[in-house]
């Protein structure tokens, strides 16, 4: 069994990108428009890239998305960045 596939870092990003979805489906259903995540790179500099969580294409917004692990977001629930 390969340890590093269940090392707690790599669970917590699972996690995250699992809680990914949700986050973005309540996003879309508070401001009514889509977003999709998506890669993109500038037409000018092409080693100026992103992959965003989500690009609401009808109003070009970009959507970052957190899901902090339990302790990280209590403490940013207490207005600390954590």
């Amino acid at each position: 069994m390969n340890a590093s596939l269940y090392s707690p870092s790599r669970i917590w990003v699972a996690r995250s990108l699992a809680l990914e979805v949700e986050a973005r489906g309540r996003w879309e259903a508070l401001t009514g428009w889509s977003a999709q995540p998506t890669c993109c790179a500038s037409e000018e500099h092409a080693f100026v890239r992103a992959s965003l969580d989500g690009w609401a294409a009808a109003v070009s917004l970009p959507v970052e998305i957190k899901a902090p692990n339990p302790a990280d977001h209590r403490v940013a629930l207490g207005g600390v960045v954590p």
